[in-house]
């Protein structure tokens, strides 16, 4: 019996466990040899020395690879079929009869069309006179129910409405931060951050957001820049006193939201999107007059932009 290594394990688990072959490193590294008896036994050595555990032992066989086994299979049987015998099968002679002579082509000349009824030019004149009488009244009608629509928005739905869209749909955006603005500069430079989209049908096509939604979409269209404004000159300069200005012109798409402020020595200023209108507008109705251009003006309204209370309302 020959001493061949002696490996020491430091571990802490309960089951302690070492690889010994020839791809191991330092004492674990053997190369066992075909028909030697190995013996194997364990001991504790901290904190105290303990007495060996029972020897036990194993040995190492050459691996007997077995024989490949060949299946040879009979060569499949030729089978011979000869061809079938020909047959030849006699057709009959079909004789046809010749055709029909061709019946006789009947043409039926088409009866002469009737003469179109001649209408008198005075009738036409009516017809036209009376299209166009019908027409403008249709246009009359459209027009002063659209106008009537407007001002009952304007002054009895739109910021109701503003209001329950924020309630249901805008809460969450409240704990956005608004971003900080110490000048005129800084404030043109946030809204132009601010990309002009028009409200869909969700929003009925007009409603005022909070200025934190307005900030976190980055995306509104004129009354979003303009409570946007509002909300940043309120924290900057409390004392511009900042508005919502809205137009309501024909055509619709020409109405408008403006954020008009004051400055002291200067008059009123006011934010159009996202650029600074500077000018010596004395009242409101200057800046009304200003965004309208040559629209037809149905009627304008001032709101206070952090409780959508109107201050003032006019008709045109």
């Amino acid at each position: 019996t020959q001493l061949v290594t002696t490996i020491t394990k430091e571990s802490d688990q309960s089951t302690v466990f070492v690889l010994v072959g020839p791809d191991r490193e330092g004492g674990a590294k053997l190369n066992f040899s075909a028909g030697t008896t190995y013996y194997w036994r364990v001991r504790v050595t901290q904190p105290f020395y303990n007495l060996y555990s029972e020897t036990r032992s194993f040995s190492v066989e050459t691996l007997k690879v077995a024989p490949p086994v060949v299946i040879k299979r009979p060569p499949p049987p030729v089978i011979n079929i000869p061809p079938p015998p020909e047959v030849e099968i006699p057709f009959p002679e079909l004789k046809l009869p010749p055709p029909p002579p061709p019946a006789p082509e009947i043409v039926v000349p088409p009866a002469p069309a009737p003469p179109a009824p001649i209408t008198p030019a005075y009738v036409w004149a009516i017809i036209i006179i009376g299209a166009f009488l019908v027409l403008a009244v249709i246009v009359l009608i459209l027009m002063t129910f659209v106008e009537r629509f407007l001002i009952w928005w304007l002054q009895k739905a739109r910021y109701r409405w503003s209001r329950l869209q924020r309630k249901l749909c805008e809460t969450k955006y409240l704990h956005q931060t608004l971003p900080t603005a110490n000048s005129l500069a800084d404030i043109e430079a946030c809204l132009a951050q601010v990309t002009w989209t028009m409200d869909g049908p969700f929003h009925l096509f007009d409603d005022i957001s909070y200025p934190q939604t307005v900030w976190a979409k980055k995306k509104d269209d004129c009354d979003g820049f303009a409570i946007l404004a509002a909300a940043l000159l309120q924290r900057w300069e409390p004392s511009s006193r900042p508005v919502l200005l809205t137009a309501m012109l024909r055509p619709m798409r020409r109405s408008h939201t403006v954020c008009g402020f004051t400055v002291p020595g200067a008059g009123l200023w006011f934010f159009d999107n996202s650029a600074l209108r500077r000018g010596h507008f004395q009242t409101y109705a200057d800046i009304v007059t200003e965004i309208k251009g040559k629209a037809r003006l149905v009627c304008w309204d001032v709101v206070d932009p952090d409780t959508l209370q109107t201050i003032e309302f006019h008709r045109a």
